[in-house]
C-alpha cells in the first residue's frame, strides 16, 4: 500500500502539466528578460528542476515496470522500458542548459545593462 506522502493523482499531473502550459502562455506573452529567465532557471535547475524531476519520473515508470512485469517479458514490456530509459536519459542530458541560462544572466537585453 503505497504511503500516503507518495501518493499521486491523475488530476495532480495535469494540474502540473497546466502550470506548464500557463508558463508558455506568459513566456510568450513578452516578460522581461530577467523575468524569463528567472523562470527557465527552475525548469532547467541541474538538481531540481523539472527537466531532472521528469527524468526520475520515466526511471521510476522503467523500474516499477521491470518489477511487476511477468518473466519473461513481452516484447511490448521491454519495448516500453527501453524507450522510457531512452526517454529519461535524453531528458537529463538536458539540463546542461541550465549553465546557458547563468551565462545569459550576464548578458545585456534591449534597454538594460550588465548587472
Amino acid at each position: 500500500m503505497p504511503d500516503s506522502t507518495t501518493d499521486i493523482t491523475p488530476e495532480q499531473l495535469q494540474e502540473a502539466a497546466n502550470t506548464l502550459l500557463k508558463l508558455t502562455a506568459h513566456l510568450r506573452s513578452g516578460p522581461a528578460p530577467e523575468q524569463a529567465l528567472d523562470l527557465a532557471a527552475v525548469l532547467l535547475d541541474e538538481d531540481h528542476g523539472v527537466l531532472v524531476r521528469l527524468s526520475e519520473a520515466l526511471r521510476a515508470t522503467s523500474r516499477y515496470l521491470v518489477q511487476q512485469a511477468p518473466v519473461p517479458w513481452s516484447p511490448q514490456v521491454e519495448h516500453t522500458v527501453q524507450w522510457l530509459t531512452l526517454a529519461a536519459n535524453d531528458i537529463q542530458d538536458w539540463t546542461i542548459l541550465h549553465f546557458d541560462v547563468s551565462r545569459l544572466r550576464k548578458t545585456p537585453f534591449r534597454g538594460q545593462s550588465i548587472p
